[in-house]
């Protein structure tokens, strides 16, 4: 019997959007589109503040990462957009897409992107965009910390002072997450984990320098700038940051391809074993 497309069949037995969508997404995770009645409470409204409260402290397990859907997808997209907005709503001359919050989702579809490419190359076990972007997504909170108008509270040595480790704890939050998610989710080693860890951080300090820095910096590193800022100091550090992993990226490169070679050799010898393995059965 022929199967109809969905979109000749009675309104009443059409699957909904949403529907669609569920099945898309479990589809582009490897994940069967049926829903279990776990999977069914995780993307329920309590479920998916659960999950983001178990990101946000580092006590999600990999349980939890398949539990991940399109909900928790949703979810962060929105989260990440109003964290953009708030990020600039008092900047004196953001640009139109800053603004809008638009530019901290092309951020977010950008930096997942780029971690999916560069570690393709290692053959992760369960490695899906998808899945990654949902939980990038969801790692994008702690950054609501820059919507705060501290230099409105605070003097301007004191706000410098407070923007900077702002900074700097936002950053080394969203490193451990990262960090825990390849440890929870993918099948790395612990030195390729560390190696696809710093290698795609070390490149997205660098690209985040180059594109995503305003006049302050290139003020600082000219010492030519005439009006003082409260992100001076985080200005700087981020300054700082780009210089080392410019310095480091010729090592980790090294490694990274080593982590690569070791992944190559290891499924080599995988492969060779299974095809003895058969032909010792079959003999």
């Amino acid at each position: 019997m022929t199967a109809v497309p969905f979109w000749h069949q009675p309104s009443q037995a059409r699957p909904s959007p949403a529907a669609l969508f569920n099945a898309a997404y479990r589809r582009s995770v490897g994940r069967r589109t049926t829903v279990s009645h776990d999977v069914a409470t995780s993307d329920s409204t309590l479920g998916i503040l659960s999950a983001q409260l178990r990101v946000l402290s580092l006590r999600f397990t990999a349980h939890d990462l398949a539990r991940l859907g399109p909900r928790h997808l949703v979810y962060g997209l929105l989260v990440t957009w109003a964290v953009g907005i708030g990020r600039y709503w008092d900047h004196p001359h953001p640009y139109l897409l800053q603004s809008l919050g638009l530019g901290s989702l092309a951020v977010l579809c950008g930096l997942a992107l780029l971690l999916y490419v560069l570690l393709l190359p290692l053959h992760p076990a369960r490695w899906s965009l998808t899945n990654l972007v949902t939980f990038v997504s969801l790692a994008a909170l702690p950054a609501l910390l820059y919507a705060i108008p501290i230099e409105r509270f605070l003097s301007l040595d004191h706000a410098r002072a407070v923007n900077f480790w702002f900074l700097a704890l936002v950053a080394l939050w969203r490193v451990l997450l990262l960090g825990r998610y390849l440890g929870q989710w993918t099948d790395l080693s612990r030195s390729e984990l560390v190696a696809a860890l710093l290698l795609p951080l070390a490149l997205i300090i660098v690209v985040l320098t180059v594109l995503n820095l305003e006049q302050a910096v290139f003020e600082i590193m000219s010492s030519l700038h005439a009006e003082e800022t409260a992100g001076d100091s985080a200005y700087a550090f981020l300054n700082l940051l780009s210089a080392v992993s410019i310095l480091a990226l010729p090592i980790l490169a090294t490694i990274y391809a080593f982590a690569i070679w070791n992944r190559h050799v290891q499924r080599r010898e995988a492969a060779q074993q299974d095809d003895e393995d058969r032909l010792g059965i079959t003999g």
